[in-house]
């Protein structure tokens, strides 16, 4: 294993039920940065952030600070590494605070006696994602951009080192997007927690994101900076349209275009309602 900071991730490969997913993957994040995995649907974005967080075993080795996470206890685990994955529908009646709560269990017991300092640091998380008036309402009546931010108040309460999310500004609007990724961006400017997220809005991936890894039916085709891994020729190929970038003097100008199909995709001849 290298003996490299922050997270290191050697030829990982992963095969489900007889199909590849994964294909001799190695990465490596920088301790501080903010890193986003892009690539079209299926590519392996999900499944990469499962073996980089220590959620799913596979050939490859993954370390966090130069420590193999196969070494580490699933406590160890949780208070280096907290993990935000896509939102899932939940049965239990259990209110946001509860939910943003969980963030401690890594470092006290579900039954410890909550202390002022908890109570100020769930506040802190609670109102630093928008939620401050849902504190109370149960967590499964909340909306899916309402569940997202939540879970991100939650890691943020675990107050782990490194923060690994999955489509994080998924069924957020345009401010709590922005909102979102300017807080990540903060978090990891001020505070030097490592943050490794996946993404499909490229042009956000531009403007918040300090290293870009881009995936392609399991490979890495591509990693560097925003301006160098977001290049037209290698996107046309990737995700297979048209692709234009406009490139200004600093990454947060760059802009993505995708041009639309210049002929249908269906032969709708004859078709009447």
């Amino acid at each position: 294993m290298s003996n490299l900071s922050g997270l290191t991730a050697n030829n990982l490969s992963l095969t489900l039920g007889g199909t590849s997913i994964l294909q001799d993957v190695s990465v490596h994040v920088a301790e501080g940065q903010v890193v986003g995995i892009l690539g079209p649907n299926g590519a392996g974005k999900t499944s990469l952030l499962k073996l980089l967080s220590g959620q799913r075993d596979a050939q490859g080795a993954v370390a966090w600070r130069g420590i193999p996470l196969s070494s580490l206890s699933i406590q160890e685990l949780a208070r280096q590494i907290a993990v935000v994955n896509q939102v899932n529908d939940t049965v239990f009646a259990i209110t946001l605070h509860h939910i943003v709560r969980m963030g401690l269990l890594p470092h006290k017991s579900l039954l410890a006696r909550q202390t002022p300092k908890d109570d100020e640091l769930i506040a802190k998380a609670i109102n630093a994602v928008g939620l401050s008036e849902k504190v109370q309402q149960e967590y499964s009546s909340l909306s899916g951009g309402e569940q997202q931010r939540a879970l991100i108040a939650r890691a943020l309460v675990q107050q782990a080192p490194l923060l690994i999310l999955d489509e994080p500004i998924n069924h957020l609007d345009v401010y709590y997007q922005h909102q979102i990724l300017q807080l990540l961006h903060e978090l990891a400017r001020e505070l030097g927690i490592t943050v490794v997220m996946s993404m499909h809005d490229l042009n956000l991936a531009a403007s918040y994101c300090d290293q870009l890894c881009l995936l392609d039916k399991g490979q890495l085709v591509a990693q560097g900076k925003p301006e160098q891994v977001l290049q037209a020729e290698l996107l046309s190929e990737v995700f297979k349209i048209a692709c234009t970038v406009h490139q200004n003097e600093t990454a947060a100008g760059m802009r993505v275009e995708f041009a639309p199909q210049s002929s249908p995709l269906l032969d709708l001849k004859g078709w009447q309602a």
